[in-house]
């Protein structure tokens, strides 16, 4: 008796049919990969049914990749952040727009 596997999206469980515009999904710590859906699933791999889940998942991924970056660079010892090429000032500094640009230029 064979048994049928059934692939379900893994952002809203609709289960797969052939009209759909599936895509499989890769990602590690390092890489997030957009595979044709035929391409044979490895485990942890994600199926998402069509583009705005595939943005889902993106959106998924940067947002941990941001998170982490964040907790790495707040658990830094305040010696390890270099402060190279950073100018400090004490007062506002306005920057010219093209308009104030022109004036000048004019006058």
């Amino acid at each position: 008796m064979a048994t049928e596997s059934t692939i379900k999206c893994d952002v809203c469980g609709t289960p797969k049919r052939e009209v759909n515009h599936w895509y499989r999904v890769r990602e590690d710590a390092n890489s997030f990969r957009i595979l044709k859906p035929h391409v044979k699933s490895k485990s942890g791999d994600h199926d998402v049914c069509g583009q705005a889940h595939l943005h889902t998942l993106v959106d998924r991924h940067l947002e941990e990749q941001m998170n982490a970056a964040k907790a790495n660079l707040t658990e830094a010892p305040v010696e390890a952040i270099s402060t190279e090429g950073i100018t400090v000032v004490e007062e506002p500094v306005e920057v010219p727009t093209e308009a104030a640009e022109a004036a000048t230029a004019a006058a």
